[in-house]
């Protein structure tokens, strides 16, 4: 099998057109190509895409085929080491939206001040309960969502 060349890839006819070490580089008949990793895990075969072309250069597509078939040789299978990679971020992701969404020691304070305002005859009330809490309470808990420990209400009371 003869090696592609990066002036070959724009004059390709469609289909799928091999490079070795099971690096395709796949034109459609639209004239779309991308680049594509055949391997066998297990007995079985799978294709793995690894971009388009010419945003994936011929270059990188070697590399990343080079790079993946150690894998392979190893016992690898790359489409589920993405997989999991994928699953893993979508997870931390979640992570920190459900983080973010969450309120705040700052949030809460806020919100049972003001819940509890219209019920005090005295004005001051809100004042203090906002300068007591201000002054020990939010220095310590702020930002703290969900992981506020005994340690913290000590340091708040001492």
């Amino acid at each position: 099998m003869q090696k592609l060349n990066a002036k070959q890839l724009t004059k390709m006819a469609s289909g799928r057109h091999g490079d070795g070490n099971g690096l395709y580089f796949d034109v459609k008949k639209s004239r779309s190509s991308s680049w594509v990793l055949r391997f066998m895990i297990d007995g079985k075969p799978r294709t793995m895409g690894l971009g388009g072309y010419p945003a994936v250069s011929l270059a990188d597509a070697r590399e990343t085929a080079f790079r993946l078939m150690r894998l392979v040789k190893e016992g690898i299978d790359p489409l589920e080491q993405a997989r999991e990679a994928r699953e893993k971020q979508q997870a931390e992701v979640r992570s920190i939206e459900i983080e973010q969404s969450m309120p705040t020691f700052q949030m809460v304070m806020t919100d049972f001040i003001e819940e509890r305002r219209p019920g005090w005859a005295n004005k001051k009330h809100a004042a203090q309960w906002t300068a007591t809490l201000e002054t020990y309470a939010r220095p310590i808990l702020g930002k703290k969502v969900n992981d506020i420990s005994t340690t913290d209400i000590k340091d708040i009371l001492m």
